[in-house]
């Protein structure tokens, strides 16, 4: 994360942000080396008369060997940036094993992320205290509970009742007034907060789906190196495989309107496992277990 009077670039939490990191320096070695050697040049013709004291051969004419070598030279430190540009560019693609997927939607003026959460098999290898847990939330929400023993079998051999297996979060702007320390996703930062962060798997392969419900706004975190506009009718993608846990801050790089400045972006970064369990925390809380488990139990 950035701070005030930075000059210099992001931390980066990605393989491609670290090597577009390495190829910035190695751009600005080039930069300098020819600012150097053109600088001497120059210099050296300007001033001849200090510098030669008059001994200037100027019977010279032409030299092809020298015409050679600095149309030639030039051209090869050019290539040899283009081709380490270019696998930068390709290695960025989003390509095959994506782990992990998730739909960002720009509106006026939140963001919201939609996940496929596969609830049978994320429960079966979730811990135990997840799994009291998740007794507790149903013990506490459904009033006919009772020790029923289907609703337990039910639950335990991996909420079969759950019909559904898509979880979408509201993204918006905590307010100044309404920040405070103890929060749950993030630091409490001042127009960084939001009420629900964008979930990725730490060390897995992550795809960012982005979309626009009305105008064009764009999605990016610099940390990660991603940027894509959210285009009407277009789907963008990009590739996310962070190797550092914890929170990324970006914003909405697209004018969108009245309310651009308020579409912070916050990615949490935790482990597979973590991730996984927060979406299905979600799919439990917000279900209606007296409809489901009751339509569930009659109907069985």
């Amino acid at each position: 994360m950035g701070y005030w009077s930075q000059t210099s670039l992001l931390d980066p939490k990605t393989e491609a942000t670290a090597s577009l990191v390495l190829y910035h320096d190695l751009v600005m070695v080039v930069v300098a080396s020819v600012l150097v050697l053109v600088g001497w040049f120059l210099i050296i013709l300007l001033g001849n008369q200090f510098f030669m004291k008059g001994m200037w051969d100027q019977t010279i004419e032409s030299n092809e060997t020298l015409e050679v070598v600095w149309t030639v030279a030039p051209s090869v430190v050019l290539t040899g940036l283009g081709f380490v540009s270019l696998s930068n560019l390709y290695s960025m693609e989003v390509g095959s094993g994506v782990v992990h997927s998730v739909e960002a939607t720009g509106h006026q003026w939140y963001w919201d992320y939609s996940y496929v959460v596969n609830v049978d098999q994320t429960y079966s290898s979730l811990s135990e205290e997840f799994t009291g847990w998740a007794l507790s939330v149903v013990s506490g929400n459904v009033s006919w509970w009772g020790g029923d023993v289907k609703v337990l079998v039910w639950l335990v051999m991996g909420l079969e009742c759950l019909s559904f297996n898509t979880v979408k979060f509201e993204s918006y702007l905590v307010p100044e007034s309404a920040l405070s320390a103890d929060v749950k996703f993030g630091n409490g930062l001042r127009l960084a907060q939001v009420t629900n962060p964008c979930f990725l798997c730490l060390g897995e392969k992550n795809e960012v789906k982005i979309c626009t419900a009305d105008v064009m706004h764009s999605w990016g975190l610099s940390e990660f190196s991603v940027k894509a506009d959210a285009v009407p009718g277009r789907l963008n993608c990009v590739k996310v495989h962070p190797w550092v846990s914890g929170f990324s801050y970006g914003m909405c790089y697209e004018l969108c309107g009245a309310g651009h400045s308020n579409m912070p972006i916050v990615c949490c970064v935790s482990s597979r496992d973590v991730v996984q369990g927060e979406l299905v925390k979600s799919v439990v809380e917000g279900l209606d277990w007296d409809e489901s488990f009751s339509g569930g139990l009659h109907s069985a």
